[in-house]
């Protein structure tokens, strides 16, 4: 079978024959991971983990000798990187996964021959467009690659671009309205990454990337209301449609936890909500007698947990 996911088996016990020892045999056939599976992923950890620990010794190569390196040299070591590494991408015959994980290195040394440019030809290594640059030029890689470490890598790009841009050049707009924007992209970036794959009938998103991105966009949207409605901003023009489009948020996401089983989104949006409702009765009720606000953070935190804990049993349970 191909291309099944845990909600997939989970909807066909509950509307099918199917028994409790045959639902255990699929998700151990086409989920859980055995001894072979893990083999691949230790060796293609500790491989990308060898690409991060090379391309941090370029760098601190790089800091360690800048004052003696010629300029032809600083540039140089780089690009020829650079073109080694796509070259092996492209012309050795090897597995996808760690022709992904080269040109992953191969689109963080980018960054690197950017930041070394700026260095020599003082443009100015955090600029943002420097990272504008640099997101610039790996787009086609990322969208060719499909890799999700590379995507994490691309989006945090573009997401320092725009902080960047805003400090930079853009010092006018609000502070809220750099955070929804931020919100609303991230959003938009974790609906795609959960849905596009099955729509197009291709392999799912790791849930490791969707779990950041759902880190992501659920810590944006908690400062979001924190600016909002604990900070008492004045932001009053567009103060309605930001809150709506965050509770609208917070509800989608309740409603798919709920219908998928999916603790992680349900645990991170109770997270957010009980650090939301602490910050209110803080506000409200002021530091001076800090005895009730802290007494409500534990009960309203024990209360999460235990509600928590009895939803993943009734889920365990139901499968």
């Amino acid at each position: 079978m191909k291309d099944i996911y845990r909600e997939d088996i989970q909807i066909f016990t509950r509307h099918s024959n199917l028994t409790k020892i045959g639902a255990e045999k699929a998700l151990e056939e086409n989920i859980y991971n055995n001894a072979e599976n893990w083999r691949k992923f230790l060796s293609f950890f500790c491989l990308s983990l060898g690409s991060v620990f090379m391309t941090a010794g370029i760098v601190f190569f790089f800091a360690g000798n800048w004052a003696e390196l010629p300029t032809f040299v600083k540039l140089g070591v780089v690009e020829f990187l650079i073109i080694a590494t796509v070259v092996a991408t492209l012309f050795v015959k090897i597995h996808r996964t760690i022709r992904n994980i080269i040109l992953n290195a191969a689109a963080f040394l980018v960054g690197v021959l950017f930041a070394v440019f700026g260095q020599v030809y003082q443009t100015g290594a955090d600029a943002y467009d420097f990272f504008l640059a640099w997101t610039i030029f790996i787009s086609l890689w990322v969208i060719i690659s499909n890799y999700a470490p590379m995507w994490l890598m691309y989006i945090a790009l573009i997401n320092i671009t725009f902080v960047l841009y805003w400090q930079q050049v853009a010092s006018n707009w609000s502070e809220l309205t750099v955070n929804f924007t931020l919100f609303i992209f991230n959003t938009l970036i974790l609906a795609g990454a959960m849905f596009l794959p099955r729509i197009r009938n291709r392999m799912a998103t790791p849930n490791w990337f969707i779990n950041t991105m759902t880190l992501v966009s659920v810590t944006l949207a908690t400062v979001l209301e924190m600016q909002m409605v604990i900070f008492n901003t004045d932001y009053q023009t567009s103060y309605l449609v930001f809150q709506l489009t965050t509770i609208a948020v917070y509800l989608i996401g309740v409603w798919y936890a709920i219908t998928s089983k999916n603790m992680v989104f349900l645990a991170f949006i109770s997270l957010s909500i009980l650090v939301l409702s602490s910050g209110l009765v803080i506000r409200h009720l002021g530091f001076d007698d800090f005895s009730i606000p802290l007494l409500f953070i534990v009960i309203a935190s024990a209360s999460v947990i235990a509600m928590l804990i009895n939803v993943q049993k009734k889920w365990s349970n139901a499968k």
